[in-house]
């Protein structure tokens, strides 16, 4: 090899090297630009004073909502804004307002082809002077701790978890789970695709979905409560205080009951069908899943 040739090698090496260095600078400068676009989130917080206010209601949501009941001297929501899309912050909005001694929350977001442009994540902080109506949201999960008496928490398309509930509850949902620590009152959940997970409520009304399984304390339950899933297994503990008949059917699964309890009688059983007494019988408990066992813990 002769020097020239070696001289043009190594010449036309370090102008590949420079290539690439001049592209790898042109991408990183160019991830940078991208980040830069990147909206940032916004943390909005309003308070509003609690002795203007009865009662509370969240509709029209676009983002999780979470509420939490304690002791304090105002009403405080805090607005987490997410957007997407090219939307700015300031494109999402929260919209509070008094009517009547009501306190009613809503959130926005522009609409992108139909995709929207973004979700507004909602931190309730309430005292236990204000009762609670809904908590509704569209595109997200809701979560309640220490949620007054009467409340109903929606989330069509997420989840919904209450926990040391002062009252009665209604939680509902189509497309999420549902999972209740605490109730001080009647208990009704349903879902549609979902399971659905009970811990020390006061009293169980009705839980049903249709795909999923039900695993719950019944402590008591209202006069005629009803406890179905259409595929999943149930269980259900059944508490010492509890006075009911319960009825039982499954089409393709099996029972599993207590061997010896003294507070549990059988009636009767077949193949799909259960009848029995839980102490003196006072209530009426109907389970119920088609394709799925049934667990009696006493």
């Amino acid at each position: 090899m002769t020097e020239r040739n070696s001289a043009n090698i190594v010449s036309t090496r370090r102008g590949l090297l420079g290539a690439v260095g001049v592209g790898l600078g042109s991408v990183l400068a160019g991830c940078g630009s991208v980040r830069q676009m990147e909206p940032e989130q916004i943390r909005d917080t309003r308070t509003v004073d609690p002795s203007r206010v009865a009662a509370l209601s969240v509709t029209e949501a676009t983002g999780d909502v979470a509420f939490i009941g304690e002791p304090r001297d105002d009403i405080k929501i805090i607005s987490q804004k997410h957007p997407t899309g090219g939307v700015t912050p300031q494109e999402l909005d929260t919209d509070v307002q008094i009517v009547e001694n009501r306190l009613e929350i809503t959130t926005d977001e522009p609409q992108l082809l139909g995709l929207g442009g973004g979700r507004v994540a909602l931190e309730l902080r309430v005292p236990p002077s204000v009762a609670v109506h809904r908590l509704h949201t569209n595109h997200g999960s809701v979560t309640g701790v220490e949620v007054p008496d009467g409340a109903t928490l929606e989330a069509p398309d997420g989840d919904v978890s209450v926990s040391r509930a002062r009252g009665d509850i209604s939680a509902r949902s189509t497309k999420g789970d549902i999972t209740v620590d605490g109730t001080e009152g009647d208990l009704s959940a349903t879902t549609f695709d979902g399971t659905i997970q009970v811990r020390d409520p006061t009293r169980v009304t009705t839980l049903k979905t249709q795909t999923g399984d039900i695993t719950a304390d019944i402590p008591a339950v209202t006069d005629d409560a009803l406890v179905e899933s259409s595929t999943g297994d149930l269980l259900l503990r059944l508490g010492e205080g509890l006075s009911a008949t319960l009825s039982a059917h499954t089409r393709t699964g099996e029972f599993y009951v207590p061997k010896q309890a003294l507070r549990f009688r059988v009636h009767r059983r077949t193949e799909t069908q259960l009848r029995a007494a839980v102490k003196h019988g006072t209530s009426r408990l109907t389970a119920r899943t088609d394709d799925g066992d049934i667990t009696i813990r006493a």
